[in-house]
C-alpha cells in the first residue's frame, strides 16, 4: 500500500483570536418553534443558548417581540427574563399596549461555554382577587421568529495539542455551523475511504448537526494552519509523531490542528 497522509483542518470561526465578532441568531432557531404561548397566572419557557468552548462572550443583546391579552392588569402582570437564574429585567404587560418589543442587555459573564438557560416567565392577572388560575384571557405570546439574541465575542487561541480536536474544535455548539476541510495527500480509493471515515467520525463529534465538509490536496488559501510533514532525512513520521509548521498571520480561522491517520 502506498504511503498516504490525511490531515484534518477545522475551519469555522471567521476571525483571528482577539478580534471581536458579532453573531445574531433568531430565537426560533434555538427553540425549534416559531412562538411560545404563556398561559395561566404563571407560565414559563426555557431556551438553551449554546456557547462554544472557543468563544469568549463579551456581551449580548436580547430582543423580545410579544403580544399579551387586553385583559391584563398592568401593575400585577409582567414578563421576567432570566439567564442562568439571574434576572435580566422585567416587562410590564399592559392592556392598553398589548404588543411590544423590548431589548435587554446580557452581561458576558452570564454566557459561559456550554448550554445556558434563557427563561421567559410570565406572571399574569386579570383581577385583583377571585380570578381563575387558568382563565382563557390569561395569555402572552412571545414571537420567537422576530425575537433574537446578538452575541459579541472573541475567539480564544487554539491549544497546540491534538486533544483539543475533540472538545475545543469539534464542538457541536459552534454557530451557525461547523466547517471542516479535509486534506488528502494522494488521490486514491484508500484515501477517499479514509476521508469518508474521518468525515463520519467528525460528524458524530458535532452531534450530527449541520456541518459543511470540503476536500482537497492543499491548504486553503489565506488559512493559518499546521501540517504534518516528512522528516528532513526523508522518512515518514512514526505514529504519534507530529511536526507543526505554523503559517500566518491571516485574517481568518485562527489556528488549526492536524491528525496523522496512517502511513505504510
Amino acid at each position: 500500500m502506498k504511503h498516504f497522509l490525511l490531515m484534518m483542518l477545522a475551519a469555522w470561526c471567521f476571525a483571528s483570536p482577539g478580534q471581536a465578532e458579532v453573531y445574531k441568531v433568531p430565537l426560533h432557531k434555538l427553540a425549534t418553534v416559531s412562538s411560545v404561548d404563556l398561559r395561566c397566572t404563571e407560565g414559563s419557557y426555557e431556551i438553551a443558548v449554546p456557547v462554544p468552548e472557543r468563544w469568549n462572550v463579551a456581551k449580548a443583546l436580547l430582543t423580545l417581540d410579544y403580544v399579551n391579552s387586553t385583559s391584563m392588569i398592568n401593575d400585577r402582570s409582567q414578563l421576567i427574563i432570566m439567564m442562568n437564574g439571574r434576572p435580566l429585567g422585567q416587562i410590564r404587560l399592559d392592556r392598553k399596549t398589548p404588543t411590544g418589543r423590548k431589548q435587554l442587555e446580557v452581561p458576558g459573564e452570564l454566557l459561559r461555554p456550554g448550554y445556558n438557560a434563557l427563561i421567559i416567565q410570565a406572571v399574569q392577572h386579570y383581577a385583583a382577587e377571585c380570578e381563575q388560575v387558568c382563565a382563557p384571557n390569561l395569555w402572552t405570546t412571545v414571537n420567537l421568529f422576530d425575537s433574537s439574541l446578538e452575541l459579541v465575542y472573541e475567539l480564544k487561541p487554539v491549544p497546540l495539542r491534538l486533544s483539543a480536536l475533540s472538545d475545543f474544535l469539534f464542538d457541536p455548539r459552534i454557530m451557525p455551523q461547523g466547517n471542516v476541510h479535509i486534506i488528502a495527500g494522494a488521490l486514491s480509493s484508500d484515501t477517499a475511504t479514509m476521508a469518508a471515515i474521518s468525515a463520519s467520525g467528525i460528524a458524530r463529534k458535532f452531534d450530527y448537526r449541520k456541518t459543511l465538509f470540503t476536500v482537497s490536496r492543499e491548504l486553503l488559501a489565506g488559512v493559518a494552519g499546521a501540517s504534518v510533514e516528512r522528516r528532513p532525512e526523508g522518512r515518514w513520521l512514526d505514529p504519534g509523531e507530529v511536526i507543526l509548521r505554523i503559517a500566518g498571520p491571516y485574517r481568518a480561522f485562527g489556528l488549526y490542528e492536524t491528525a496523522l491517520i496512517g502511513t505504510q
